[in-house]
């Protein structure tokens, strides 16, 4: 973007990026056969590593300043609604809808949820897990470019830790560690708290250090109760 100032450009780039890793990513773990947790904390390092020898561990400015690039964090819609809120909402929307009502969603409840029995229903899990691996390269792309415009750079240590809330607020919202149980509404009430409880606490004036350690009791809290519900569920 800053050598073209063409903020297309730039997206662009940056979603073919994001696309090829989760390509690679999809490959390793479907195609491969590859424990998917081992090949995106892989990947993950190679990645943080590439960008801290890229950038020199040094921010890469907006050198720029496009206003459609700075609208993605300050701009509004009707000057009430984040234009970052409005591709959120947006996404949640189209996403929810194909997982409740096209076939490709109940395809992903089944792999997750069982994948042997769907193989055996006659699904294509190994397609359905390359799949979503790119569908979460994406839109993980997508955050890095809000992330990006909001700060007015690229940060090399943007992202640090985020994986832990999203386990955090994913299980809060009735997902499953397990699989095929959960939905996206859910997921984005337990995003919502929470962000809430972060704001909260940075509001009573705790330090970033015990923040850290009550979000991590969180983490550990939600991941037990999903594990006594499952294990009740297979009880019953």
């Amino acid at each position: 973007m800053n050598d073209t100032n063409s903020l297309l450009l730039g997206v662009s780039g940056a979603l073919l990026f994001g696309l090829i890793i989760g390509a690679v990513n999809g490959y390793l773990t479907a195609y491969a056969g590859i424990n998917s947790l081992i090949v995106t904390l892989g990947t993950m390092f190679i990645m943080r590593g590439g960008v801290y020898l890229y950038t020199g561990q040094r921010a890469i400015p907006d050198d720029a300043s496009l206003d459609s690039f700075i609208a993605l964090s300050d701009g509004r819609l009707f000057n009430i609604i984040p234009y970052s809120a409005v591709i959120a909402i947006v996404l949640l929307a189209v996403f929810a809808y194909m997982m409740r009502h096209r076939p490709f969603g109940r395809q992903i409840y089944a792999v997750g949820g069982n994948p042997e029995v769907a193989r055996l229903a006659g699904y294509d899990v190994r397609r359905v897990k390359f799949i979503c691996f790119i569908i979460s390269s994406l839109l993980a792309t997508v955050a890095g470019i809000i992330l990006a415009a909001r700060v007015g750079s690229a940060q090399h240590t943007a992202g640090l830790n985020f994986e832990f809330q999203v386990v955090a607020a994913t299980v809060l919202g009735g997902v499953s560690l397990a699989g095929g149980i959960g939905s996206l509404t859910g997921m984005a009430l337990g995003v919502l708290i929470l962000q809430f409880l972060s704001n909260g606490l940075r509001g009573l004036g705790l330090p970033t250090e015990w923040q850290l350690v009550i979000t991590g009791m969180i983490i550990i809290a939600a991941v037990a109760f999903d594990e006594a519900k499952r294990r009740r569920a297979q009880g019953d």
